[in-house]
């Protein structure tokens, strides 16, 4: 007598678990928990501080870069002559030390 031939059962891969995968920022030597933390320098006095001066330095190259002729009196003419170069110099060393503290 033969045997009845019983079907094969299907055999089904498992499915994949999805998995998230978080990319960091940070270089590797950097632990993660680090990443969220906020950095000392971010508070909001010293963002005010790198505005006001980008502000005074652009308010530096202003006046330094206004010809003589043009101003209505005699003695703002003479100062503006005078400390052109001052002017650009502390516009300049302004820019610096804004661009430090970022």
């Amino acid at each position: 007598m033969h045997k009845k031939a019983r079907p094969k059962k299907k055999i089904t891969a498992p499915k994949p678990k999805k998995t998230t995968v978080t990319r960091s920022l940070s270089p590797l030597g950097v632990p993660a928990t680090a990443q969220g933390a906020p950095s000392p320098g971010s508070g909001g006095t010293v963002f005010l501080l790198v505005v006001a001066s980008l502000a005074m330095a652009i308010a530096c190259f202003g006046v330094a870069s206004i010809p003589a002729t043009y101003l209505p009196r005699r003695g703002t003419a003479d100062f503006v002559v005078r400390h052109k170069l001052d002017m650009t110099v502390l516009g300049v060393g302004l820019l610096i030390a804004a661009a430090l503290t970022l």
